[in-house]
């Protein structure tokens, strides 16, 4: 006889809204992609374009907004910019 899997503890809406308040921060579709890249570089201060070369596909817009939002949550972020 084959045994039943013991079920996950059932969430408690106070868990719930923790786990939605992390989504909401960076649930979008760069978000995440973003954070990681930054986290590649803990000790360097990561320039605007170097970022933008490591995440295909990201256009520079998409990348500004992104960060803007990150920041305006909580992250800390901190970016060098290109003197063109």
């Amino acid at each position: 006889m084959a045994r039943r899997a013991a079920a996950p503890a059932p969430l408690t809406a106070h868990h719930d809204c923790e786990f939605r308040e992390v989504l909401d921060r960076v649930g979008d579709k760069w978000s995440l992609l973003v954070i990681a890249m930054l986290e590649q570089r803990p000790t360097a201060r990561a320039r605007f374009s170097e970022l933008k070369r490591s995440i295909p596909g990201i256009s520079q817009r998409m990348l500004t907004a992104t960060l803007r939002s990150l920041a305006a949550r909580g992250a800390s972020c901190h970016f060098g910019f290109d003197k063109h």
